[in-house]
């Protein structure tokens, strides 16, 4: 085949950026097939490979690379955590909530526990409160905070905000930089209309950590509830500050300047 501008030449078809990415993201994964075949009883270079897919999104990859290594090691609880976790990002969360329960059936680590507690908080299933008072009882050392956090959570989403804050003052008093229980006082500090506690708990939060986007985020809207415009404008704006992507303080800020 010739080209069409008169030169007897054979015309090679040029690259483009994407093949030169689909080129190199083989070419990466092929090297990292390569090491774990020559390092068959590591278990390092296959969580690489996992990690690999998962940073390029490949979640369905990333999932079936676990399932082929649990096939022959169908106890190995990192592997049984590293599964859970993707399966929560995909996301599918009933197969991650089923995936973690088999987990802590054989092997009941706090780190399992306090991942499953949080989202049966979130659901509003009563399990969270049960999975909390164990990490209290038998993990009290290394997951206190998290207990708290997760009856926290609990109570918040079945509408009990006064327990929710108890808990969440519970965590802090425990953690004082615990940043999510903060901004969960604070929303439920607003959802009872108590906004000058909720602005002091968020301005609290952030001068612990000046550099939490959330905190600022959260801090504006309430500002806005009391309407300080000025105010809720500015915590938006340095919600942007630390975080660039921060879409919901943009357009918070477009909404509040028409």
């Amino acid at each position: 085949m010739y080209s069409c501008n008169n030169n007897d030449k054979y015309s090679s078809p040029k690259t483009t950026a994407a093949d030169s990415t689909i080129e190199e993201y083989t070419s990466q994964e092929s090297k990292l097939l390569n090491i774990i075949a020559n390092n068959e009883d590591s278990l390092l270079p296959k969580e690489n490979l996992i990690q690999f897919y998962r940073t390029g999104n490949q979640y369905d990859k990333a999932i079936s690379a676990v399932n082929s290594y649990l096939s022959k090691d169908s106890a190995n609880i990192r592997l049984m955590h590293i599964k859970s976790v993707l399966l929560l990002e995909k996301p599918d969360t009933l197969a991650s909530v089923s995936n973690l329960e088999k987990t802590i059936s054989i092997y009941p680590s706090a780190l399992d526990m306090i991942m499953l507690g949080a989202i049966y908080a979130n659901q509003g299933n009563i399990k969270s409160i049960q999975l909390a008072d164990v990490l209290l009882r038998d993990f009290n050392d290394i997951a206190e905070a998290e207990a708290y956090f997760i009856k926290g959570s609990y109570h918040t989403n079945t509408g009990n905000k006064k327990a929710a804050i108890e808990m969440f003052d519970n965590c802090i008093n425990h953690t004082i930089t615990f940043m999510e229980a903060y901004r969960e006082k604070a929303l439920a500090l607003a959802s009872l209309k108590k906004y000058n506690e909720a602005i002091n708990t968020l301005n609290k939060a952030l001068t612990l950590n000046n550099n939490y986007p959330e905190g600022y985020f959260y801090l504006g809207e309430i500002l806005e509830k009391t309407n300080n415009t000025d105010g809720a404008i500015e915590a938006y704006q340095k919600a942007l500050l630390y975080d660039t992507s921060y879409i919901e303080a943009s357009n918070a800020i477009e909404r509040l300047k028409k």
